[in-house]
């Protein structure tokens, strides 16, 4: 992996009595992440059960749990933490799920990624939660890992891949309707789409807007640094960060940069936008409040840990939650000033956090890695455990 070894030639380079101690100590544990990587591509084959050991997608839907989950997808009750459904039916880590998976309301369906299969499975899925979905098709025309997510447009499931190339993918047959192929590595982060153009980022520094009908190439622009985040369209504009510690404003239609924001480290970390306001981290513990009607920062906060995971708000949008990834903390804070406030439990044995936070109305998730628990559901305004999976067994 070139961007692997571009890591640790970026970290030999600098000088600990050079770069502040903190700083280095942060990118030193971040390549500890990135081997992450490394592990669930080459310790993770068989048909056995493993723990999570890289981060993982959930997403909330209709009062269920979609988990990408290694060796499955599983289906849970949002209430209760119970398990409607496995797919496939007896576990399997050759396959390697952890792209958050996406549901296709319309035809029923909920499409999941396998990284090391690099095959995507379409689920037919019941009339009721509890019925095991069968699989419609499956697309095998990438040549790398599926990492990040996928968007639905029209008939299409469009996804980045490790191969450099974003895939069109036709719903109801699973063919290619389209290709990409124009950036020179991953694409790791997940497309979005606004007025028949989807805009895609890859980590070989560049942006990309394409014909969401045909893939066909409307404009590039090239950042400092590689992109992993998936990048959020507010006022109109395309806002995201980059490996060159900077946060961007991107004309949408021209691909121009009309505002640079210098963080203090990697970003990372996919933002989120509300009523005129961004928050994002970088993978040094930093989160931003950003204004991005006046340009400025309004508050930043340190939380003293690596932070790769999305952000999430609270319902009524007083509380900002942060995952710290190291020592598996959930942090939250106030939106108006970005102060620390007490909410939650410290857990013994956390394991740790690098997936992005998800939230619905009542419940904050999360999927930890490294321990057995391998999702947890907390109140929302108390940050009380309402359940986690697999349930523990009583004693």
């Amino acid at each position: 992996m070139n961007y692997r070894r571009s890591v640790f030639n970026r970290l030999s380079s600098w000088n600990a009595g050079i770069l502040p101690a903190r700083r280095y100590r942060l990118l030193s544990r971040l390549v500890g992440v990135l081997l992450l990587m490394v592990i669930l591509s080459t310790g993770c084959a068989g048909n056995n059960r493993v723990r999570q050991v890289s981060w993982p997608g959930l997403a909330v839907e209709d009062n269920v749990v979609y988990v990408a989950d290694v060796s499955q997808v599983l289906a849970l009750d949002t209430e209760s933490g119970q398990l409607f459904w496995s797919y496939p039916a007896q576990p399997d880590a050759a396959i390697g799920f952890y792209a958050t998976p996406v549901l296709d309301k319309e035809r029923n369906l909920l499409l999941a990624a396998g990284f090391n299969s690099r095959i995507v499975y379409a689920l037919e899925l019941g009339d009721t939660p509890g019925l095991q979905p069968i699989a419609k098709w499956t697309f095998g025309g990438a040549q790398g890992q599926f990492v990040g997510s996928g968007v639905i447009y029209k008939d299409d499931l469009l996804i980045g891949n490790g191969d450099g190339s974003l895939y069109a993918i036709n719903l109801e047959d699973g063919s290619q309707a389209w290709v990409f192929d124009n950036p020179t590595d991953r694409v790791w982060a997940t497309p979005v789409v606004l007025d028949d153009v989807v805009y895609v980022a890859s980590l070989d520094h560049k942006l990309y807007a394409v014909q969401a009908d045909t893939g066909a190439l409307i404009w590039e622009r090239e950042l400092d640094g590689a992109i992993a985040a998936t990048p959020v369209i507010a006022n109109g504009a395309l806002w995201v960060g980059d490996f060159a510690d900077k946060f961007y404003q991107i004309d949408t239609a021209t691909g121009e940069i009309l505002w640079e924001f210098e963080g203090d480290d990697w970003f990372w970390a996919s933002p989120i936008a509300v009523d005129g306001m961004i928050y994002v981290s970088d993978v040094g513990g930093t989160v931003y409040a950003l204004d991005i009607v006046e340009k400025v920062a309004v508050w930043s906060t340190e939380v003293e840990d690596i932070v790769r995971g999305k952000v999430a708000l609270s319902a009524d949008g007083s509380r900002l939650f942060v995952a710290g990834y190291e020592y598996g903390q959930i942090h939250a804070l106030d939106t108006e000033t970005g102060q620390k406030m007490a909410w939650g439990v410290i857990f013994d044995d956390p394991g740790r956090l690098p997936g992005d936070l998800v939230a619905d109305d009542e419940r904050l998730y999360i999927m930890p890695i490294l321990v057995d628990e391998q999702v947890q559901a907390f109140d929302l305004v108390d940050g009380k455990m309402l359940w986690q999976y697999p349930i523990p067994e009583t004693k």
